[in-house]
């Protein structure tokens, strides 16, 4: 094997201090918001609250439903009134929201989590905002 040149050769088992800190310092948010299942629960509730306040705006298909996702944070959706990369570039854009395209099913995908309560707020609001104009 060949040395690496330079002061490398002396870092293959260096550990990285200052991302552990970050790791043990991210379990502690996470456990600040309860147990996993607790956790679950808030991610269950967080999209099936945004599937909710979506499902009916005009032009929407919801491609991922509750009972077909298990519980998921994922939430699929089609617009006919504009094409989806430009969905995803005025909730950006205009709103500070990110979302992605997703190829197949040509589709957008938001990805909910237990602390993004507000953010299914804002979204939700955009959303009937974008597809109502």
């Amino acid at each position: 094997s060949q040395w690496l040149p330079g002061a490398a050769r002396f870092e293959s088992a260096t550990a990285p201090f200052p991302l552990m800190s970050g790791l043990l310092d991210a379990f502690t948010v996470h456990n600040n918001f309860g147990s996993s299942e607790e956790r679950f629960q808030l991610i269950s509730a967080n999209s099936e609250k945004l599937r909710n306040a979506i499902r009916n705006l005009p032009g929407l298909q919801l491609l991922s439903d509750l009972s077909d996702s298990g519980g998921s944070g994922l939430v699929s959706f089609t617009v006919d009134a504009i094409s989806q990369s430009e969905l995803v570039r005025k909730l950006e854009e205009n709103y500070k929201i990110i979302v992605r395209t997703i190829p197949y099913p040509h589709s957008v995908r938001a990805s909910v989590h237990y602390f993004s309560e507000q953010d299914v707020n804002a979204m939700a609001t955009a959303m009937s905002e974008i597809l109502r104009n």
